[in-house]
C-alpha cells in the first residue's frame, strides 16, 4: 500500500502528483541526452521537498572511458539505438542540480553488476541568497 508505481511520458511533461521518492533505472541509457536531461527535470517536479531521486544503472567515469567494462559495453547502446548512449557522472549530476536537487552522491557497486547510482535530494527550503554568509 505504500509503493505505487506510474506509467508516464517523463520525457514530455511533468509527473502528475507529488512524490517522496523517484527511481529511475535504467531509463536514461535509452534516451537521447536532451530527453535524459528532460526526463530529470520533470520528474523533480513532482518530489517533495526532502524527497529523493535515484538514478541506477550504468554510469560511466567523465573520462567515458572507464570503467573499462562499461565502456565497452556503451558500445551496445550507440550501435542499437539512434540517440542513446550511457551517460557521465558529470552529466547525470549537472541535470540532477539544475533540476534542482542538491546532495547528490554516487555509490559504486562491484563492477559485475554495474549497477552504480546516484541519489539526490530535494531541498526542504529554497535557497535564499539573503540567508547566504559570504
Amino acid at each position: 500500500d505504500r509503493v505505487r508505481v506510474l506509467a508516464a511520458d517523463i520525457v514530455s511533461e511533468p509527473l502528475s502528483g507529488s512524490y517522496d521518492v523517484a527511481l529511475l533505472r535504467g531509463l536514461l541509457p535509452v534516451l537521447a541526452h536532451d530527453q535524459a536531461r528532460r526526463a530529470v527535470a520533470n520528474v523533480s517536479q513532482a518530489i517533495e521537498p526532502g524527497g529523493a531521486i535515484y538514478v541506477v544503472g550504468w554510469i560511466l567515469d567523465d573520462t567515458r572511458v572507464a570503467p573499462l567494462e562499461l565502456a565497452a559495453y556503451n558500445l551496445v547502446f550507440l550501435s542499437a539505438f539512434d540517440h542513446a548512449q550511457m551517460y557521465t557522472e558529470g552529466e547525470i549530476r549537472g541535470w540532477l542540480v539544475d533540476a534542482g536537487f542538491r546532495d547528490v552522491t554516487r555509490e559504486r557497486s562491484a563492477r559485475v553488476w554495474g549497477t552504480d547510482f546516484m541519489k539526490a535530494r530535494r531541498p526542504t527550503s529554497p535557497l535564499k541568497l539573503s540567508n547566504v554568509v559570504a
